[in-house]
């Protein structure tokens, strides 16, 4: 079976409802974060963390700007802006429930994602299904 990506490869970020989780200080850390992997070419899965999407506007967008051979996106704080090196590796997966995207999120995000429905079905091996 090929994999795209593994625990051992990429970084997972998790969001929560808990109040520090939402202090923008846990926002720039999770930014800081994304950025690290952008300029590193490592995958990033952002896993029920909605407070981050507007930070990722550009890069969600892929709005990136090309200088020389490399690829640049800024990325967002408030009215603060940085720009950040992407490689070319770096790839950026949000999981969210189905409903939670469908009535949530709003429409410009969800006109730039790719979207793929995983369920038992698609993410299972025949022998794991047949357990």
């Amino acid at each position: 079976m090929t994999r795209l990506i593994g625990a051992d490869n990429c970084d997972i970020i998790f969001g929560s409802g808990f109040p520090r989780d939402q202090d923008y200080s846990q926002v720039c850390r999770s930014v800081n974060r994304v950025k690290i992997c952008m300029e590193m070419g490592r995958p990033v899965v952002l896993l029920n963390i909605q407070n981050l999407y507007e930070s990722l506007y550009d890069t969600l967008n892929q709005c990136f700007v090309s200088l020389g051979d490399n690829y640049y996106v800024d990325l967002g704080l408030g009215t603060h802006r940085v720009k950040s090196r992407v490689k070319e590796e770096f790839r950026l997966i949000v999981i969210e429930e189905k409903n939670v995207v469908y009535t949530q999120f709003p429409t410009p995000l969800l006109s730039r994602l790719e979207k793929h429905c995983l369920d038992m079905n698609t993410i299972l091996s025949w022998e794991q299904q047949d357990l």
